[in-house]
């Protein structure tokens, strides 16, 4: 976000969490240097909104694919992992 670089690397920053259940896909996660990293998890800038629009022009989609693309993971992810638990039919 800010360009700049940190003796330490990036920090991966996921759009939505994983403890909200998402998932960790390209179209989620966004690299930011720690403090930039901190910040946004502390409610300043850069703001959900503002990486949303940083992934979306990287990806060349809309904010709007990006949320849809890992509300639709997450949803078929959890089907899955439900699915595994279930009886198996004979």
């Amino acid at each position: 976000h800010c360009g700049r670089s940190t003796p330490d690397g990036a920090d991966p920053c996921h759009l939505y969490s994983r403890g909200a259940g998402r998932v960790d896909v390209r179209k989620n996660l966004v690299s930011l240097c720690r403090e930039c990293h901190s910040a946004s998890h502390a409610g300043h800038e850069p703001s959900r909104n503002t990486l949303l629009n940083i992934v979306s022009r990287r990806e060349g989609c809309t904010p709007d694919d990006i949320t849809e693309t890992v509300y639709r993971l997450r949803r078929d992810t959890r089907f899955k992992v439900w699915n595994l638990d279930a009886p198996k039919e004979n």
